[in-house]
């Protein structure tokens, strides 16, 4: 039992020292380009999702829905579409939907990198993006060395917003549009560029920009990591994207995930790195298999320990000599011969079913016991006759008297058949 109780205590101790060294550990954070709902990551969009969804007065939802789909459902109500990813490929059955919705009177707000040709032939707009030319390093770099952020300026309509400025680091918002035909939309965000020797002003780069179609709009935002969860922390960049999506606060907002891969359970587990790697993996599953053994094989109820218990010691043998030696100090004969007389007695009547009586009549009760011991019934007569004045008091006996008497009991005894 003492084992048990000190292999718990180094157990229970050994799980909180882990639980401490866990949370006191770095955290490691992936950097894919998710745009996921449920993706806790910087390029996730838990975030954003969860501040429309207690922001937009007419509801907003995420739905795995191609716009064909969300077009064929539903030609009546009006609704806003929301999507948002980074080199989605946007079939030409999608892109027609999403113009009859626009036409109808749909808003939509579609952030990518490009947004095929379809849309851009159509809207006579070009899409550049210079981020593959930078890769995660760099972004470290930028924000590691503290170089300045791109400006983006806002200057939409400014009836509902002012003029504002918005920062952010280069690979973030290195997408923008060149326009064939620039008064058949409305620049709503642009990126200024710096002066160069050849240019007396600086260049203004558009980067989210709104064409009005039918009854409806289309918004185009080449910024589309300014949407994922980093985006949404990095300065107060959440102002712009609050800006960017009152375009669609009209109607209720249906942000469509189908251009996008969905995450994984193990993706989504805390436990995703560990997994990952095959020695670790196989750790994992070796301590968790020793778990379920170590519970199997303690749940089940264990003996106790019996203890060693020595039989009792004989002390008759003590308790004689003690009584004998009481008696030869003290010298009283006489009791000593009613003790064995009466034990004689009990014996006979246990034995020979004899009842000696008050010993009035001695040769009745000697023929009897001569009848069970085979002995001559004048000799049991006379040891009776010795015996009866020394029991009822009437006589005292020497030590010499006592043992006779005492063997002629014995003897008698012994001859019971």
């Amino acid at each position: 039992m003492k084992f048990n109780r000190w292999f718990t205590i180094c157990i229970t101790a050994f799980i909180i020292l882990i639980f401490c060294l866990l949370m006191k550990a770095p955290k490691h954070f992936s950097w894919e380009q998710t745009f996921s709902h449920h993706d806790l990551q910087p390029f996730g969009c838990a975030l954003l999702d969860s501040m429309l969804t207690r922001s937009l007065p007419h509801g907003y939802s995420v739905s795995r829905k191609t716009p064909y789909q969300m077009e064929q459902d539903d030609t009546v109500n009006r609704k806003s579409i929301f999507i948002v990813g980074t080199d989605y490929h946007i079939p030409d059955t999608d892109m027609k939907a999403l113009f009859d919705m626009a036409y109808r009177g749909d808003h939509i707000l579609l952030a990518g990198d490009y947004f095929g040709s379809l849309l851009e032939d159509t809207l006579r707009f070009k899409t550049w993006n210079y981020y593959y030319l930078m890769n995660l390093n760099t972004l470290k770099q930028y924000a590691k060395r503290m170089y300045p952020k791109d400006e983006l300026i806002w200057c939409g309509d400014s009836s509902v917003y002012n003029t504002q400025k918005f920062h952010c680091y280069p690979p973030l918002c290195s997408g923008h549009f060149n326009l064939t035909d620039s008064t058949s939309c409305q620049i709503l965000l642009f990126r200024q560029e710096e002066k160069t020797e050849s240019d007396s002003i600086p260049k203004k780069k558009p980067v989210t920009i709104t064409y009005t179609l039918g009854k409806g709009e289309i918004t185009l935002a080449s910024i589309p990591l300014l949407f994922t969860n980093y985006g949404l922390l990095d300065s107060n960049n959440h102002l712009l994207q609050l800006r960017l999506i009152s375009h669609l606060a009209k109607y209720p907002v249906i942000r469509t995930e189908c251009y996008t891969s969905p995450i994984t359970g193990e993706q989504l587990s805390p436990l995703r790195y560990i997994l990952s790697q095959p020695p670790l993996r196989w750790a994992l599953y070796m301590i968790l298999l020793g778990i379920i053994l170590f519970i199997l094989f303690t749940a089940k109820r264990k003996q106790r320990a019996i203890p060693v218990i020595n039989p009792p010691k004989d002390h008759s043998l003590e308790f004689i000599k003690l009584i004998g030696t009481l008696y030869y100090q003290k010298k009283d004969h006489t009791d000593l011969v009613r003790k064995k007389f009466t034990y004689f007695t009990e014996q006979l009547r246990r034995e020979a079913h004899i009842e000696l009586s008050d010993g009035n009549d001695l040769d009745t009760q000697a023929e009897k016991i001569a009848g069970k011991t085979g002995m001559d019934p004048k000799c049991i007569t006379e040891v009776l006759r010795r015996i009866y004045p020394v029991v009822k008091g009437e006589k005292d006996t020497t030590e010499n008297e006592m043992k006779q008497l005492i063997n002629e009991m014995e003897n008698i005894t012994n001859h019971l058949i």
